[in-house]
């Protein structure tokens, strides 16, 4: 029997034998989009250069994605965090160089909080997370530097859930630590890997939160990604010897995991189950730290030893 589906998403199947159900008919079954990154060559959309101007860049680490398509880049050596529109450009920006309120230093991670319109900075050079609303006015902080529970020591990347939870990771402290949308504490997992283990950490650069709510942990240190439960117990190694010093990942509408494989200068696609499903990038990307996939399914890219942005497309 074959179901040819006109677009992705769910569908009611009915089987009958001799005019009668089947066991379990009538069935709900998932048509998932067409795998896309395999046709992504080159990028078809770069802006940024190398400077503090506006629209310029140093360094960007991450970016992120808000409702209207905007782009939202972690220009992190220059202490500030710059917004463009869906063509790349240069719309505002927010932050400067500084310890007070709504000022950043070295921000290294972001996340769009939907529920709320806020935005998440993992503000690392300061040892917490600050939340600015929509337009970029501070709102309220998260954090001091230490090693209890709900200080960091370099948080590098933020990630939200569908409710406002966010987790952290925690780079220097070799954890995860995860919070309720107000910003109180509700739990950590992972702790300093001697080895190969399941379970610890070893330099986690970036958390995301798939649709279960399970959490995948990229890890600087170890080389790979880890896949957690809820709860901070570990499912699934993936990577291993696949990756290397992997950078910030984002997980799709149907789960599958793009990480920026910083050392071998490419994007890598993973399923939930570790499979690698491809990749794209290679000689066209100089070390590619941040990405996210877009409303219109197109992954964007920060590329630190380029100081820009590209935007990649089926196309």
């Amino acid at each position: 029997m074959y179901f040819n589906a006109a677009h992705p998403g769910p569908y009611n199947a009915a089987v009958k034998l001799k005019g009668k159900h089947i066991k379990g008919s009538p069935f709900e079954i998932s048509v998932l989009q067409k795998l896309r990154y395999k046709a992504m060559h080159k990028p078809v959309l770069t802006f940024g250069s190398e400077g503090s101007a506006d629209g310029q860049l140093s360094s960007p680490f991450a970016v992120c994605t808000n409702d209207r398509g905007d782009f939202l880049v972690a220009d992190s050596r220059n202490h500030r965090i710059q917004v463009f529109d869906s063509r790349g450009r240069f719309l505002f920006k927010f932050g400067t160089k500084g310890p007070g309120r709504g000022q950043l230093n070295t921000p290294c991670g972001l996340a769009i909080d939907l529920a709320r319109g806020r935005i998440l900075v993992a503000d690392a050079g300061n040892n917490r997370i600050q939340i600015f609303d929509s337009k970029g006015s501070p709102v309220s902080a998260v954090g001091t530097k230490g090693s209890e529970e709900g200080q960091f020591d370099r948080p590098w990347s933020v990630a939200v859930d569908e409710v406002g939870n966010f987790a952290v990771a925690d780079f220097d402290n070799h954890r995860i630590q995860v919070f309720n949308s107000e910003g109180v504490f509700l739990r950590k997992f992972g702790s300093a890997a001697d080895g190969a283990g399941d379970g610890k950490l070893k330099r986690p650069i970036s958390v995301a939160i798939l649709s279960s709510g399970h959490f995948v942990v990229a890890e600087n240190g170890g080389s790979r990604m880890q896949i957690f439960d809820g709860l901070g117990n570990c499912v699934r190694l993936i990577g291993i010897g696949q990756v290397k010093k992997p950078w910030h990942l984002c997980v799709d509408d149907d789960d599958r995991i793009l990480v920026c494989d910083y050392s071998n200068n490419r994007i890598q696609v993973f399923d939930q189950n570790g499979g690698n499903l491809c990749s794209f990038g290679v000689g066209v990307l100089s070390h590619p730290t941040g990405i996210c996939v877009d409303k219109d399914g197109r992954v964007v890219v920060t590329v630190f030893g380029n100081h820009r942005v590209e935007v990649f497309d089926k196309t």
